[in-house]
C-alpha cells in the first residue's frame, strides 16, 4: 500500500463529497444548495464539478465553516447536531444527515478513523444512499486503505443509479484509487 504525503492528503481532502443528500424525504428546513465537488486530477486542487443537492440548514452552515477552514467550529456544530438529533429524533433520515456531516468534518480534520466510523454509522442508517458510501471511501482513501476505498466507491456507484454527474464523480474517485494502487 502506497503511503500518502501531506501534500497529497491536503489535495485529496477535496474528494470529500459531503454535506448533502440526494433524496426527497428532507427535513422541513431543507433548501437547495451546491454541495458536491470533485477535483480535476490528483495534482489539481481546484474543484471542477459541483453537484446540486438538497440539504438541511445545518449542513449548509457546516459546509460554510469548512469552506472558511474553520474546522473546529464545524466540528462543534456537527457534534451538537448529532447530539440533538440522536436525543430528539427517531427519524432515520435526520440521523443519517447528522452522522454523514460529522463524517465529513472528521475527514477535513484528518481524523480518518473517526471519519470512517461516522460514515459507517451513516451507511448503516441508510445503505441505499450513495453519499455516505462515497464519503467513507474517501476516509479510507486518505487512510491509505485503497482496497476498501474502492469497494465503497463501487457500492456508491451501484446505489447512485443513473445520475450522470454522480456517476462521473464516483468513476473519477475510483480512477484515483486505481492510480494510487499502482
Amino acid at each position: 500500500m502506497k503511503k500518502l504525503d501531506k501534500a497529497s492528503l491536503r489535495r485529496l481532502l477535496l474528494l470529500v463529497v459531503g454535506l448533502g443528500m440526494s433524496f426527497s424525504t428532507l427535513t422541513a428546513n431543507a433548501q437547495t444548495s451546491q454541495t458536491g465537488t470533485r477535483i480535476e486530477s490528483s495534482g489539481n486542487t481546484s474543484p471542477v464539478k459541483v453537484i446540486q443537492l438538497e440539504e438541511p440548514e445545518e449542513f449548509i452552515k457546516i459546509r460554510r465553516l469548512l469552506t472558511d477552514k474553520k474546522i473546529e467550529e464545524a466540528l462543534e456544530l456537527a457534534l451538537a447536531y448529532v447530539q440533538r438529533v440522536e436525543k430528539n429524533s427517531k427519524d432515520v433520515a435526520n440521523r443519517y444527515y447528522a452522522r454523514n456531516a460529522l463524517c465529513v468534518v472528521y475527514t477535513h480534520a484528518r481524523e480518518a478513523s473517526l471519519a470512517e466510523q461516522e460514515c459507517t454509522n451513516a451507511v448503516e442508517l441508510m445503505p441505499s444512499h450513495w453519499l455516505a458510501w462515497n464519503n467513507r471511501g474517501t476516509a479510507r482513501y486518505l487512510a491509505g486503505n485503497m482496497a476498501d476505498a474502492k469497494k465503497d466507491y463501487l457500492q456508491a456507484l451501484e446505489v447512485a443509479g443513473n445520475k450522470k454527474d454522480t456517476k462521473e464523480l464516483l468513476q473519477h474517485n475510483i480512477a484515483l484509487v486505481d492510480q494510487q494502487s499502482q
